[in-house]
This record gives C-alpha cells, structure tokens and sequence, in this order.
C-alpha cells in the first residue's frame, strides 16, 4: 500500500479526530481511538501533533476560522444593513447544518472552557464574535458592539443546541429568519 504523503495524512487525522471528539469529548478520546478510527499506528499520529491537546487546539483553529471565512464569503455578497445580518446568520445555521461533529466539537462542552484549552475556546468565540460584530449597525467606537455580537453569537449557539438536541423540523432558512426578525426588530433604537 502507498504511504500516503503528510499534508493528506495530517487532515485524515484532523477529520477523524473531529468524529471522534464530536462522538465522546476531549476527555473521553485517547490518541488510540483516533489512531483506530484513522487505521494507522498511533506514533504515525506524533509523526503530526505533539499531544493530543496541541492535536484538539489545532481542530479548534481550524473550525473556528472556517465558521468565521464562511460568514464572512456570506455576507460580502449581500445586501448592507438586515441583508447581510440575515446572510452572516444563514451561513452561521448552515455551517452547523452540514458540520455538526465540528459544532459539537467547538461548542460541545462549556465546562470545557476553563479547562487546558479554554484559551483556545475564547479565541474561536471572539473570532467568531468579530466577524458578527461587523454586521451590527453600531459604531465600532461604542462598547455596546462587541456586547450585541456577543449576544448575537450566543444566541445563535443556543439556537443550535436546541434544534439539534430536539432534531426539529425546521430548515436553517427559517431558523435564521426567526432570529434575524428577533434581533433585528430589537437592535432598533427606541423612539
């Protein structure tokens, strides 16, 4: 059998540690598990990554600024102002839609979030967080805008655990429509 060259071996290990991962956790997963389910050897794994933490850091980087190019190529196309809050929204759902182990994997476990790769976890949110911010119709100069992405995020997020854990019959148009008429009808300045 041909060896396969690095770069495709690193993402084989990438995508099969996020089903591992996504499947029983951070803490649950063993370089073993993810060396069975890649069927290699587990030191063709440290041929790559060091530990499996710098292994897991590594899949959250990778999620994080793939969740965040993907609302950004959204919303670049869309209309300013509701059109591309409802865009940045639309991609968001899909994202979660298509990329449910890398959902649960980035947003699977807030206890994780003080733990060894908490850091990580709130880079990925803040990266997250930015590319919403600059779809808020506030001025990058009041301290309201990184509160309302942070909002916007976090809604979005309990969006998606809801309708995940209950597998409801919706399609991620309306889930975004939904929280796009919520938001955008409450981020208006009262008269």
């Amino acid at each position: 059998m041909a060896r396969m060259p690095a770069a495709e071996r690193r993402q084989q290990l990438l995508d099969v540690a996020i089903l591992v991962f996504s499947d029983v956790g951070y803490h649950g997963a063993s370089m073993n598990d993810i060396a069975l389910a890649a069927g290699i050897t587990k030191p063709v794994i440290y041929q790559h990554f060091d530990s499996k933490l710098d292994l897991y850091l590594q899949l959250l980087e990778d999620i994080a600024t793939n969740l965040s190019d993907t609302i950004g190529r959204a919303v670049s196309d869309a209309e300013r102002g509701r059109g591309q809050f409802e865009a940045g929204l639309l991609a968001y759902f899909k994202f979660v839609e298509e990329h449910r182990s890398e959902f649960r994997v980035l947003f699977g476990s807030r206890a994780q979030a003080t733990g060894e790769f908490g850091s990580a976890l709130r880079t990925a949110e803040r990266s997250i967080t930015t590319s919403v911010a600059e779809l808020v119709e506030v001025s990058d100069s009041n301290p309201r805008t990184q509160r309302t992405a942070t909002a916007i995020v976090s809604m979005a997020e309990g969006t998606c655990r809801h309708w995940l854990a209950h597998e409801l019959d919706i399609s991620v148009e309306e889930l975004a429509s939904e929280l796009a008429d919520l938001l955008w009808n409450g981020m208006k300045p009262t008269s």
